[in-house]
């Protein structure tokens, strides 16, 4: 088939439309990227402390909420006060104190009596000497000090009993250069802790102890010029701890030389990728477009979203037309396999017989409920029927007899139920009620319904007219009863109340709970 001339046309103006706006491009970027990078890193220096900031805010409300945690454990109030106030060994605070709280994420965590003395954990002794002096009636803020370990992050709450102040916990975390090179990877910088004047810790090792008296924000290390930008942080007045953020504008430059050869290269190399490929796309515009056309022409039965054919002008019009009639088969196909796939869910979660729902619908739809009980607060309750005799009825009656018998109480059991209520045939004459939010005494009342109303039912086959009984074992799962065995449990419970209906003469009701005896409806003859 004979291409027409508009696509190719469109198609070469298209490619050089492209490798001019990349040509200019490169000229622009060659142009304006040293000013754009300068002051995209004064922005980026802003940004990175805001955001610097707001981690170690967040940490140190993190630390202080660590610190109310272990504050408000009542086991630690009260193994704290036997210390203190009665004297005895501290070897039960210790342990709950490493086994409650061994997972904070911190370098410190100490339990110290109003006294001073360090009844659980361990730490520098600065932190003690911080807490002597302050002797901070209520929670203290999070702040820096410096201690033998280098700096850290300490904050304290006081342990109150019975409204007499105990003690102290004590946390602290070190901001080690492992802690600093982790922010530093965060943040494309370099990070300076200083005290006083002097640069104690940083990120950057010839930096250590400099003077660090920054002019207009900026900072001279050998040849190099760091950007600077402080940090506010909390500190005790004996321990001047300023945090600082920088920028090298050496590695600016140089970021900017690199930014500018990459930039050369990808624009070049782009531009020949587009040419090359433009170039074979052209040669081998023919061969794919016609074999694309054959392929929809084979397989061309109809379509999924409603078109309508248009005149054929050139072949995307022919394409056009040939995926209106693919998808029109498509869509008649969809619709035959979405009402196959509709009656065989069906079919799937249903019991033939009865029209219930089957044992497999029963462990799909279980865990749906159990969750909406537990935000309900609700309970889960079942009623476990049993025809009672039903071997006789096959045995006297036939199958046949036996099959209308199920068929019959199946739609009396639908009749006498509410519409929230779910029935299962369970398999064999065993049926299954499942309820969610009913009280025990309402389920017990649900099932004297169905069981009265199943007396007064006769089944009628081959000129024999026969009654039925039923009994009932009812079960309820309350909201704490929440594991992976609870449906297994409700059952298992409900089976041993209709066990127990069974026992006691069969026709007849029966509610067993855990630890209180089962309540009991049974028929008068």
């Amino acid at each position: 088939m004979r291409l027409l001339p508009t696509y190719r046309t469109r198609l070469v103006l298209f490619v050089l439309l492209l490798v001019a706006f990349l040509s200019i491009t490169l000229l622009l970027s060659f142009q304006h990227s040293r000013d754009i990078m300068i002051d995209e890193a004064v922005n980026h220096l802003g940004r990175t402390s805001r955001l610097l900031d707001t981690a170690l805010v967040t940490e140190r409300k993190e630390l202080e909420r660590y610190a109310e945690i272990v504050r408000k454990e009542l086991r630690i109030k009260e193994y704290m006060y036997v210390v203190v106030e009665i004297g005895t060994d501290t070897a039960p605070l210790n342990e709950r104190h490493a086994e409650q709280f061994s997972w904070l994420p911190v370098d410190s965590s100490m339990i110290v009596s109003h006294k001073g003395e360090v009844l659980s954990g361990e730490g520098p002794a600065e932190l003690l000497h911080l807490l002597q002096q302050d002797r901070p009636p209520e929670r203290t803020a999070a702040q820096y000090i410096q201690t033998s370990r280098g700096i850290e992050l300490v904050t304290s709450a006081p342990i109150h009993y019975q409204n007499r102040l105990l003690g102290h916990i004590v946390i602290s975390r070190i901001y080690n250069l492992s802690k600093l090179h982790l922010l530093e990877k965060q943040s494309n910088g370099r990070i300076f802790l200083t005290r006083g004047n002097n640069i104690i810790l940083s990120t950057l090792p010839d930096a250590v102890g400099m003077q660090a008296t920054p002019a207009n924000n900026r900072l001279q290390i050998g040849a190099d010029i760091y950007m600077l930008q402080n940090i506010s942080v909390p500190h005790n007045n004996d321990h001047e701890i300023g945090f600082y953020f920088g920028i090298s504008e050496l590695e600016l430059l140089n970021n900017i030389d690199e930014y500018s050869r990459l930039t050369l290269f990808t624009v070049a190399f782009g531009v020949f990728v587009i040419l090359l490929l433009g170039l074979l796309f052209l040669r081998d515009f023919n061969r794919p477009m016609k074999k694309l056309l054959d392929i929809t022409a084979r397989i061309s039965n109809g379509e999924l979203p409603r078109l309508y054919k248009v005149t054929p002008r050139n072949e995307m019009d022919m394409l056009f037309n040939q995926f209106t009639e693919m998808l029109q088969a498509l869509r008649d196909k969809q619709r035959v396999i979405d009402e196959t796939q509709a009656k065989l869910e069906a079919l799937a979660i249903t019991d033939t017989l009865t029209s219930l729902y089957n044992r497999r619908y029963l462990l799909d739809i279980f865990p749906k409920l159990q969750a909406q009980a537990k935000r309900d607060h609700s309970t889960l309750s079942v009623i476990m029927i049993d025809l009672d005799h039903f071997k006789r009825i096959n045995d006297k009656y036939g199958h046949l007899a036996g099959d209308q018998c199920l068929m019959e109480f199946a739609a009396a059991m639908r009749n006498q139920s509410r519409q929230n209520d779910y029935l299962f045939r369970m398999g064999g004459e065993e049926f299954l009620i499942l309820t969610l939010g009913e009280g025990r005494q309402g389920m017990l009342a649900l099932a004297e319904k169905i069981r009265l109303a199943i007396e007064k039912v006769f089944v009628y086959y081959e000129g024999e007219r026969i009654h039925m009984t039923i009994s009932c074992g009812i079960a309820t799962l309350n909201p704490e009863d929440d594991h992976r065995g609870a449906l297994n449990m409700l059952l298992k419970r409900a089976d041993n109340a209709l066990y127990e209906a069974k026992q006691n003469g069969r026709n007849q009701s029966v509610l067993l709970a855990d630890e209180e005896p089962a309540d009991r409806l049974k028929s008068v003859d």
